[in-house]
């Protein structure tokens, strides 16, 4: 399904891959969107330009050798929402338009930031 954006969003079954195509875009179609994803493994959301990440406390195949060669040189929205499709989108930023970029990586202790940062820095190492 396309949004009215344009912008690629899966089926009703794993929810929309931005939630900024949400319509009504209010708390509830928000959190039911990320929990309608998180059941189905897909632990990314897009919000815009930014990713909201959801650890799922298990092993997912989602940072193998492949994925770091599939989201590289993509448009970020060409594939579905990942840490690698951000590391990707700053990059190419930093280097069409000359200038810094910045990724910033929060939530709660516990969460998964630091798994992520270290994705992140692989992607960047690798790429």
């Amino acid at each position: 399904m396309i949004s009215r954006r344009g912008v690629l969003c899966l089926d009703q079954e794993v929810g929309a891959s931005d939630a900024s195509t949400l319509e009504p875009l209010i708390e509830e179609s928000f959190v039911a969107n990320l929990h309608q994803r998180y059941k189905r493994d897909q632990i990314y959301t897009y919000i815009g330009t930014m990713v909201i990440s959801i650890n799922p406390y298990k092993t997912l195949a989602f940072y193998s050798p492949e994925v770091i060669a599939a989201y590289q040189h993509h448009n970020m929205l060409e594939l579905p929402p990942h840490i690698y499709a951000l590391t990707e989108y700053a990059f190419q930023s930093m280097n069409e338009n000359n200038q810094d970029q910045c990724i910033i990586i929060m939530g709660e202790s516990g969460s998964g930031k630091t798994g992520e940062f270290l994705e992140n820095l692989k992607f960047t190492i690798i790429t």
